[in-house]
């Protein structure tokens, strides 16, 4: 790996163990984050129960939205720690935070049984969750890629995201085999916790796996040459703040993601009057082309640089967002795939430059730290609110429009953000480490 600022080697293999236990959290956090999705019409009847079931559905929602809102407070308390004390020790931690919040939520009574008392627990293990989610994501990717070979970080960092992907289609198989073979009458009962008892089994596998494996050598490095430091997430601000706002430019490609890859079913069905279920069946083979273009693109990345790709996502939704979504306005299937597949594609690019760029613009004492909290307020306030936004504007006269033009707004920024970056792969600018990574003026 990389390592600024130091004479730290990297290795000319990888171990296959410490890639796995990187990337298996965020495999653990997007199952349970679409099994909740998936589950809430199920499980909202028997833990929030109300006269009208839209209002127990917005409650049950809502349970979710406080558990997204959780994660910039996890990211200001965990980042800082896997900075001082270890990627290895904060990992064990967020996955075990995360596994007892899936077990909290299969095994809590329901409303009849213990009250109000159901959907408070309920609310109490979101925000664990969430609050674990808050310092997944920087751990997970600082982990591998400070694991992986100095010249293939492209690669191996693009698989901590195309696990979110592989996440989603396993969500997806899991939910429709429950709904499918549990009797109706026993869904509501018993049913729906099984996917969430698979999720805490899930972590329980991924504790295991990082119990097993070494912190990285660049930060047991750092600590031998005592340069931990006492407040990481200070000295990130401070010395490295185009470094911060670069992370938030790269993390706008959220939108996109969002309306793309979660979204685009329900606003074919809202203005174009496309069936659901044909919207929900063309989002899993664009979820299957995403998880296998990650991988493609973070090798490509290692070739070619990060930025190329970076730019072709925010480039190309500033010149397409409006066509592509003037397809959707015709209701039609193979217009629908086309459309979905073309923004696919461009959200690929970016999302898979997100562990690689990150981790190469901040030096390992504070890598953690100015990586998670960019990113974990920047999700909270684009990517949460990205579906309520382009709901509101779908009841416009001409939502397609409105909503490219929110995209296209977002593109520009980014573009504006990153143009101006220089490219962080160390291949790039020939040499196997980075030189030293000066403060930001």
């Amino acid at each position: 790996m990389i390592a600024n600022g130091t004479d730290f080697a990297p290795r000319s293999n990888v171990s296959r163990a410490p890639i796995a236990a990187g990337i298996i959290g965020t495999l653990v956090e997007w199952f349970d984050w679409t099994i909740y999705s998936y589950m809430a019409v199920v499980f909202t009847p028997v833990i929030f129960p109300t006269h009208d079931p839209v209002v127990g559905l917005f409650a049950s929602y809502g349970t979710f939205a406080v558990g997204f809102l959780m994660r910039p407070l996890g990211a200001v308390i965990l980042s800082p720690y896997g900075d001082r004390h270890g990627r290895r020790q904060l990992l064990s931690l967020t996955i075990l935070l995360t596994g007892l919040g899936s077990l909290g939520i299969a095994v809590t009574p329901t409303y009849g049984a213990i009250g109000l008392a159901a959907p408070l627990l309920f609310l109490l293990f979101r925000m664990v969750q969430g609050f674990a989610y808050g310092g997944e994501f920087q751990g997970g990717i600082t982990f591998v890629v400070e694991h992986a070979n100095g010249r293939r970080v492209g690669f191996f960092g693009s698989l901590n995201m195309a696990s979110a992907g592989l996440a989603t289609l396993l969500a997806t198989g899991v939910a429709t085999a429950v709904t499918r073979w549990v009797p109706q009458d026993a869904l509501g009962v018993w049913g729906w916790r099984i996917p969430f008892l698979l999720g805490a089994l899930l972590a329980l596998v991924g504790l295991y796996l990082r119990s097993r494996v070494p912190e990285t050598p660049e930060f047991e490095h750092a600590a031998r040459q005592n340069r931990v430091v006492r407040q990481p997430l200070l000295q990130a601000i401070r010395e490295h703040p185009l470094s911060c706002l670069r992370v938030m430019g790269l993390q706008m490609s959220t939108v996109p993601f969002y309306l793309w890859l979660v979204f685009l079913p329900t606003l074919g069905h809202l203005v174009a009057d496309l069936p659901l279920s044909t919207g929900l069946f063309a989002a899993m083979i664009s979820t299957a082309v995403y998880t296998i273009l990650l991988p493609a693109f973070g090798a490509l990345s290692d070739r070619i640089g990060r930025k190329p790709l970076i730019l072709m996502t925010f480039v190309g939704f500033l010149v397409l967002a409006y066509p592509l979504l003037r397809f959707l306005l015709t209701g039609d299937l193979a217009a629908f795939l086309a459309l979905d597949l073309i923004g696919t594609v461009l959200v690929a690019g970016a999302a898979s430059m997100e562990a690689s760029t990150f981790c190469e613009l901040f030096p390992p004492e504070v890598r953690a730290s100015g990586i998670g909290v960019p990113y974990a307020a920047l999700t909270a306030v684009l990517g949460g609110t990205a579906p309520l936004i382009a709901t509101a504007l779908a009841s416009s006269a001409h939502p397609s429009l409105y909503i490219a033009g929110y995209v296209m707004l977002i593109s520009a920024i980014a573009i504006a953000i990153i143009a101006p970056m220089p490219e962080t792969n160390p291949a790039r600018t020939r040499s196997t480490t980075l030189p030293p990574a000066p403060a930001d003026h």
